[in-house]
């Protein structure tokens, strides 16, 4: 038997209980008690093996004499049972989207005048539209001016909007490089990135967005998570639990999907480590719930051999590949 105990500070961080390992698990029980007046949210990812629930509650006393105050407390026991050892599988999905989990955030706690509170979807989506470090950077002119001077010779060209967007694409790469990281947020600002030049992806992709958007398309953020992180539950109301973000750029043909950071991968290809289900694209203040379209790719070999009587072979191979088999045979 194994068990441990964590005593958590009041945020609104994400706690995470993986319920399946490497090897069966004959019982597992996950158990939370906070006082009555907090608020939380949880979610099971996979309740297959949930055996039983009941709720707990308690109270605590604190203080002394006159002082002494009585916390009442909730809280829910769950547990599970059977779980089997979990198996790595060629081309399976990843184990984070498969190991079942219990989830929990805490989205509404005050202890005197310290607290946090964790708002709606709807109000995380409005805070993110007008945050000084997102919305304000490509929303706001002021922000990213100096970009949008040093881009005026594409910007006051007529291209094609596919090309348009090529052009846009080429400059931020060859302005700026992806420093290997992932997040939410821009490791720099747009003012900032005027002498650093080696920011995340989230950076490179909102200098893009904001000359798109000063091109005029209709362009906008697409919350994602990249792969190796658990996906995004919509029980969870927290835009923490994604890492990344990418563009979709309204053209007359059709939407198109920009992710930079990989000079080798076009406009329209997202990078294969981003999970494009689950994502949310933030538009008028407003998220909207949306899948990414997975892009067409194929990969064909022609061969052509004459087999000699003494068995040697003589002959040619032509191969050719599209979308992401392409950028993979590149790199």
């Amino acid at each position: 038997m194994v068990r441990y105990k964590i005593q958590a500070d009041i945020n609104t961080t994400l706690h995470d209980w993986t319920l399946q390992y490497a090897y069966p698990v004959k019982e597992s029980r996950v158990s939370f008690i906070i006082p009555e007046a907090f608020s939380y949210a949880d979610h099971v990812t996979d309740r297959q093996y949930l055996q039983s629930e009941r709720t707990l509650d308690s109270t605590v006393v604190i203080g002394q004499g006159l002082s002494k105050a009585r916390i009442p407390q909730k809280g829910l026991v769950m547990t599970f049972k059977d779980i089997p050892a979990y198996k790595v599988e060629i081309f399976a999905p990843p184990l984070i989207e498969l190991r079942p989990a219990f989830l929990l955030n805490i989205t509404e706690a005050f202890v005197g005048q310290e607290g946090v509170f964790l708002p709606p979807w709807s109000e995380q989506y409005s805070d993110l539209a007008v945050g000084d470090f997102f919305g304000k950077q490509y929303r706001v002119k002021l922000a990213y001016r100096w970009l949008s001077d040093a881009a005026s010779k594409i910007l006051s060209t007529n291209y094609s909007d596919r090309l348009f967007v090529l052009k846009l694409y080429e400059f931020i790469h060859q302005r700026f490089s992806w420093d290997g990281s992932f997040g939410l947020f821009p490791s720099h600002t747009i003012a900032d990135m005027r002498s650093e030049k080696s920011v995340n992806k989230s950076a490179m992709n909102m200098a893009l967005l904001a000359l798109l958007n000063e091109a005029g398309f209709d362009a906008y953020p697409v919350l994602v998570t990249t792969t190796d992180q658990r996906p995004v539950y919509e029980e969870i109301p927290s835009v923490n639990q994604f890492n990344h973000f990418v563009i979709e750029v309204n053209l007359d043909d059709g939407k198109m999907y920009v992710d930079a950071g990989i000079p080798t991968l076009p406009p329209g290809w997202i990078d294969a480590g981003i999970r494009k289900d689950r994502a949310i694209q933030i538009k008028n203040y407003k998220g909207n719930w949306i899948t990414i379209p997975e892009a067409a790719t194929s990969s064909n070999l022609d061969i052509k051999m004459n087999v000699g009587g003494d068995y040697s072979a003589t002959g040619t191979i032509h191969a050719s590949f599209t979308g992401y088999d392409a950028f993979s045979e590149r790199n």
